[in-house]
């Protein structure tokens, strides 16, 4: 009898532990969208945990450019490697998000600025 009642809660805690851990693992993902730019960012998963650290490279880099990265519509600062360029980096939230940049020619006059 004391062994069939060590086996049984043998099984309830086992049967526990695995069902704590496959609820653990099964946390939602959420997608990067980056509106049809997504060639031109490099080292992106398709797909983030909330709270996971998210780092892209953006390697293709004119030195006439000047270069604008939006997350969500909000403009960030990006850091820089020699080796991969500008380095974008945030923290996945809960829900999918947008990631963009812009890009103006810098040696080209402005509309409306005249020069003499």
């Amino acid at each position: 009898m004391k062994k069939t009642v060590f086996r049984a809660l043998a099984l309830i805690i086992i049967g526990g532990l695995m069902l704590t851990s496959l609820f653990a693992c099964s946390s939602p993902k959420y997608k990067l969208d980056f509106a049809g730019q997504e060639s031109d960012f490099k080292g992106a998963k398709s797909a983030y945990k909330e709270g996971e650290k998210v780092t892209l490279y953006f390697p293709f880099i004119a030195t006439d450019t000047d270069y604008s990265f939006f997350v969500d519509g909000e403009r960030i600062n990006p850091g820089y490697e020699e080796s991969k360029g500008y380095v974008i980096e945030f923290t996945m939230p809960a829900h999918n998000v947008t990631v963009g940049y812009s890009s103006v020619n810098s040696t080209l006059a402005l509309e409306g600025y005249e020069t003499e």
